[in-house]
């Protein structure tokens, strides 16, 4: 769901690279700060679960991603509907 979810909130002129830099850069940052801020919960709370707030956090925000209005079957902007056809 989430690569669909990065096309269809792209316009089609950028889509290839605004697909790309964003899924890589963020991927890149949250990925590489994740056990950084794990580790700055634990020493800072002292209890050993609190990554799961983080973990929880991530959740929330993946939760409200359902909100997207979904576009499955329309028509990109500029496109044709029987390009799809030519080439089966």
């Amino acid at each position: 769901m989430q690569p669909t979810t990065i096309v269809e909130t792209a316009p089609p002129p950028v889509r290839c690279t605004a697909v790309a830099l964003g899924y890589n850069i963020s991927l890149g940052v949250i990925g590489g700060l994740t056990p950084l801020v794990a580790t700055w919960l634990v020493n800072r709370t002292g209890e050993e679960i609190a990554p799961a707030f983080m973990i929880m956090a991530a959740a929330a925000v993946t939760f409200m991603t359902l909100w997207f209005r979904e576009t499955y079957r329309t028509p990109f902007i500029g496109g044709s509907s029987g390009t799809a056809a030519a080439y089966a």
